[in-house]
């Protein structure tokens, strides 16, 4: 039996395991239950869950996904884990300035650093996206509560997706596109989703620790790119001041990338289809 891993990361907004999501959750929810975690999924894949957000409402995750199929949960601003944690006898208190759900090895280093960090980059008169540290940071911060885990380290699949992400295409589909293309590594929805093989998916997640922002147009790539158009139309006409260092532009490129580093044709290794919509907080 295959296994998937799936990383969860982001602001919780209005995810169906949010304090107070609006009334969209209700069709992310919906969307689990009819195209991902399904009966059918459930019966011919093992799957783990690892979260990485600001805040969830900890008792409706794990009712939701069960004990056995959550890897680990980090809440980097937690609040009302008192009687969470007296329930499933963790020591964590109400003030508790985060939260893991079991111990990790690799913690990942503080957001304030790399943000640190990202301020020194000479972006040359570009456009700055600084909320992409942070975006990035829960992503990166997720992988490494997988790659903590004993569990699944041998997985064939890892999912990254954001928590306000509504899917329209069934997950098991998704995955015998892998069966059927040999030679196909990743299938993303622009940069709301992914599904891949561990290599390439260990890349994906770890542009933090991987110079994300060097990436500006140097990246030798064909005519014909699996995401963001033909080169000479699309990926190269967008204006340089907004897009050279836009945060999914900046991923792309570093995928792109990986692809030339291990002799991969970007067309066959890549492919983008659309499998999901992103829903907006409507809360006031």
């Amino acid at each position: 039996m295959k296994k998937i891993v799936f990383l969860v990361s982001g602001q919780s907004r209005n995810s169906p395991f949010g304090h107070s999501p609006d009334i969209s959750h209700l069709d992310i929810l919906n969307s689990y239950n009819s195209l991902v975690f399904t009966d059918d999924f459930k019966s011919k894949y093992k799957y783990k869950m690892f979260f990485s957000t600001d805040d969830i409402n900890l008792e409706k995750t794990v009712s939701y996904f069960s004990m056995e199929n959550i890897g680990n949960i980090h809440l980097l601003e937690p609040t009302n884990l008192g009687n969470f944690c007296g329930k499933i006898n963790l020591p964590g208190t109400p003030d508790k300035t985060e939260f893991y759900l079991k111990d990790t090895m690799y913690k990942t280093k503080d957001v304030k650093d790399y943000f640190e960090e990202y301020e020194k980059i000479d972006f040359r008169g570009f456009m700055k996206y600084p909320n992409t540290v942070y975006q990035q940071h829960k992503i990166l911060d997720c992988y490494n509560l997988f790659k903590s885990s004993a569990d699944f380290d041998d997985c064939d699949y890892i999912v990254r997706m954001r928590f306000d992400c509504k899917f329209t295409a069934n997950i098991i589909d998704m995955i015998e596109l892998f069966t059927e293309n040999p030679e196909l590594d990743l299938l993303i929805d622009w940069d709301w989703f992914a599904i891949g093989k561990p290599n390439i998916m260990k890349c994906y997640c770890n542009g933090l620790d991987n110079n994300l922002f060097s990436y500006n147009y140097k990246t030798p790539v064909p005519a014909v790119l699996p995401v963001m158009g033909y080169g000479d139309v699309y990926y190269f006409n967008l204006n340089p001041y907004i897009w050279t260092y836009a945060p999914e532009r900046v991923v792309f490129e570093m995928l792109f990338d990986y692809c030339n580093k291990n002799n991969l044709d970007m067309n066959k290794t890549i492919r983008r289809e659309h499998v999901c919509s992103i829903l907006r907080n409507h809360s006031p």
